[in-house]
């Protein structure tokens, strides 16, 4: 119906009807990675494992070959203190796959960022990750509040449908449901309880509604690739 669908996945799924969604044709796949191998990929997606994620991703290569669909894929990779180096590895992985690498700045979920602003301890695998950070998520939080006038991204990229259909009320925060079923779901009600959401409310009250702002750091994650980890080639 000329509207476009974009699926952000870790891929760390059984197969069985990928084939299906890449003959339905979507706009986008984004595949979240955060290493090449398991020693660093493993630390940052907890619970998922590399050689699923690689075997999926050789899979998900083949189908686009197999029924050439006008899908874009990415390999979204998050940059990391540990991780860095890696990147010429997944560049290389993407083009031998067919997709487009992109590099981005790792950092905690928001709903964490909060946690982290209101003094609430973190759990172990986020302070992990904090400590990863290339960039503190103090410098971030405060890069935030100084854009907290600004609208929140999340308003104009809404249904958030999520993998069982629930409907969530940001892609950002898993916590809060607007709907279990997004097929059962009236669309006028959804964007009304969304705007009304008292974590909508908090959030932006933390300025967390500006900070997952990946354009703003591009450029730092470019520039680092470019000028101190050399890989002009690569971006």
């Amino acid at each position: 119906m000329g509207v476009g669908s974009d699926i952000s996945t870790n891929l760390n799924i059984q197969t069985e009807r990928l084939e299906e969604i890449i003959k339905a044709n979507p706009t986008y796949i984004r595949l979240s990675c955060s290493g090449f191998g398991s020693k660093n990929y493993e630390v940052t997606h907890a619970g998922a494992k590399w050689d699923i994620f690689y075997k999926n991703c050789v899979e998900l290569s083949r189908l686009l070959k197999k029924y050439n669909p006008n899908t874009g894929v990415e390999l979204y990779f998050h940059v990391n203190k540990a991780n860095i180096l890696e990147y010429k590895d997944i560049a290389d992985m993407a083009r031998q796959l067919g997709f487009r690498a992109v590099a981005c700045f790792s950092l905690l979920f928001p709903h964490y960022a909060m946690m982290f602003d209101k003094n609430i301890p973190l759990p172990e695998p986020a302070k992990k990750a904090k400590e990863l950070m290339l960039i503190s998520i103090e410098e971030v939080s405060a890069n935030a509040r100084a854009e907290h006038e600004r609208l929140c991204p999340g308003r104009f990229g809404f249904p958030n449908i999520n993998w069982d259909l629930s409907v969530l009320i940001c892609c950002n925060f898993n916590q809060e449901k607007l709907a279990d079923n997004f097929l059962e779901a009236d669309i006028d009600k959804l964007i009304k309880l969304k705007n009304s959401s008292e974590l909508c409310k908090e959030c932006i009250d933390h300025s967390m509604h500006r900070y997952y702002n990946m354009p703003k750091y591009a450029s730092y994650i470019r520039k680092l690739l470019l000028e101190k980890y050399d890989m002009p080639s690569y971006i």
